[in-house]
């Protein structure tokens, strides 16, 4: 059966499949769970921890690079599962379940654009089923509060007068923001959007970063400190998988002496170079095509970063990411390898061509 034909069954029977779907993708993140243990949980848990003592997570905890958030989250979490006997995997059992939440909330944004079938598959697909029930990391959380504001803010967005899809699609992005900062640099590629109004652009680019900076006021008297040394100064390793920094690292020892200082900058380079080159593109094909662009020219990444671009990868892919970018992505965080592995850069490679041959097809059906 092909995949049409295979698309056409579910959607006659997508409330059937749809059950089979949540109950399978529920029981496979469980398992994931229950069988393995990641560093982050341990951080998750002492945070939750010092927030539901009511202590400034700034000033007490080094692991804990984001916005408030999520603590506040960690910390309710923590009280509401302080009656159980194992009072971590009670903990543990529902952050996974508000992680799967998340990620069926998004799978319904991928049914609206590509249909049941690939919104199923995505619920199910192994990246995000082990990044929440094994790293228990919260990068659905930001994207799919990113990905609602950016959708309601494209049924408006050419229109000059304010409309109320403008206001909270610019409130859910800010949010998503605060929450984990993986748009930070979002806002250039609003600037620099042709499409979108002078007006609007001020209040889609300089709002979130505003409310970002403000969410750390509450905290900055006691966690100044832990906030700018943290949060704004933390960097994860310079690995760099478009230049294969971290094959060097990881195979050969070779650390070069510009690695830890350039990598950064080039990576400014490169996604102002993306803002400039999509400039012309849709409110949504820009934020999707920024999700890919974040992976390819981080500077420093890790194998959870591949959650980020899936669901542009699944609008654009379509079946195909099913093909290529989710086997190898499994089996890069199955193995456990450090980033230097050669498959990522490898992939990271392949999205770059993807996104020159995006950028070349698209305006050339446009023109």
């Amino acid at each position: 059966m092909n995949f049409q034909a295979l698309k056409k069954k579910v959607d006659e029977h997508k409330i059937f499949w749809w059950c089979i779907t949540i109950c399978l993708g529920m029981a496979l993140r469980f398992i994931v769970m229950y069988v393995t243990n990641h560093i982050d949980f341990s951080n998750w848990f002492t945070s939750g921890s010092i927030v539901a003592a009511g202590k400034n997570i700034y000033a007490n905890q080094r692991a804990y690079n984001y916005g408030p958030p999520f603590s506040m989250i960690l910390g309710c979490l923590y009280k509401l599962t302080s009656g159980f006997a194992n009072h971590a995997l009670a903990f543990k059992t529902s952050l996974v379940s508000m992680l799967a939440l998340a990620n069926l909330c998004l799978s319904w944004i991928i049914v609206k654009k590509c249909g049941h079938l690939l919104g199923m598959l995505f619920f199910l697909n192994p990246v995000s089923i082990i990044v929440d029930g094994q790293n228990n990391q919260f990068f659905v959380l930001a994207i799919l509060l990113a990905t609602w504001g950016i959708f309601l803010m494209n049924k408006t967005y050419e229109d000059k007068r304010f409309t109320i899809n403008d206001v909270f699609g610019t409130l859910l992005l800010s949010l998503s923001l605060i929450t984990k900062h993986i748009f930070w640099a979002f806002p250039l590629w609003i600037l620099m959007n042709a499409n979108i109004p002078t007006r609007k652009k001020f209040l889609y680019a300089f709002v979130p970063p505003v409310l970002f900076l403000l969410s750390f006021v509450p905290y900055w008297s006691e966690g100044s400190q832990g906030i700018i040394n943290n949060v704004f100064m933390y960097r994860s390793g310079n690995n760099y998988p478009l230049f294969a920094l971290g094959i060097m690292n990881y195979y050969f020892g070779i650390y070069l002496p510009f690695q830890s200082k350039i990598c950064f900058i080039i990576y400014i380079a490169l996604i102002s170079l993306g803002a400039y080159i999509f400039r012309h593109e849709k409110l949504t094909d820009s934020f999707l095509v920024y999700t890919i662009c974040m992976v390819c020219f981080s500077s420093g990444i890790f194998g959870t970063y591949f959650v980020i671009p899936l669901a542009a990868l699944f609008i654009y892919f379509k079946e195909k990411a099913l093909y290529f970018f989710i086997p190898e992505a499994t089996r890069f965080l199955a193995k456990g390898y450090s980033t230097g592995h050669i498959m990522y850069s490898l992939m990271v490679w392949c999205l770059v061509f993807y996104l020159i041959y995006y950028y070349r097809h698209y305006r050339r059906k446009k023109v």
